[in-house]
């Protein structure tokens, strides 16, 4: 008998090391990284998973993506020949440079260096007006309305100019094989390139519509 326990004495279990709460942590803000490489910076927190995970138990599966906000993950490992799987969930923020107004944008103000800057932000909370992330993409925009300073500039606040202003004389031109006839008309609407508006003859006083073409200039199709 004690032959036996001195036997059960010497025998060492093994078991895998669990991976560790910083290590989920790691793998995940990897792969965010991936959805994310203009971050600055990426944070990973309340990661929770079932049971015990192994340390070399792999992400197959996160949602949504891009990792954004509260997601959920998938684990697998091999244990014994057999393929084991996890579930968990974490909380992910991202940070980046996001436009902002400097100064006060009038309606109608081109955007540019003098009156906006780009600041660090956590990202989750504009998603659904949409962002810019740098000047360029509003370089050829204006606001649409009044933008106070310090505001966080979204796409539905600004607008492509108008080529063509209400009020403004105008070049229409119809235009075939055969001819090319331009008149002067007068605009009753503003628009951009490709939009349908309202002309008036300044003599006859008959009102037409034709598609904004270019910069002061309309044709008719």
């Amino acid at each position: 008998m004690m032959g036996f326990l001195l036997l059960l004495a010497s025998v060492t279990v093994w078991a895998a090391p669990s991976t560790s709460s910083g290590h989920l942590e790691q793998m995940i803000r990897s792969a965010a990284r991936r959805d994310w490489p203009q971050a600055t910076r990426i944070e990973v927190s309340q990661v929770t998973s079932q049971g015990v995970v192994p340390a070399d138990a792999t992400l197959i599966q996160m949602n949504p993506r891009p990792l954004l906000g509260a997601i959920n993950f998938q684990l697998a490992w091999i244990a014994q020949g057999v393929q084991k799987k996890s579930y968990g969930s974490a909380v992910v923020k991202v940070f980046q440079p996001v436009l902002l107004s400097r100064l006060p944008i009038n309606p109608g103000e081109a955007l540019n260096e003098e009156n906006t800057t780009l600041q660090e932000q956590e990202i989750s909370k504009f998603m659904q007006n949409g962002y810019f992330s740098n000047e360029i993409e509003v370089s050829d925009q204006v606001a649409r309305a009044f933008i106070r300073p310090g505001t966080v500039i979204h796409r539905n606040q600004l607008e492509k100019p108008t080529e063509i202003k209400t009020g403004q004389m105008v070049e229409l031109v119809f235009e075939n094989r055969q001819m090319l006839i331009s008149a002067r008309m007068k605009a009753l609407d503003s628009g951009r390139t490709g939009q349908w508006i309202r002309l008036e003859n300044p003599t006859s006083k008959r009102i037409i519509r034709a598609k904004v073409s270019a910069s002061g200039r309309v044709a008719l199709h």
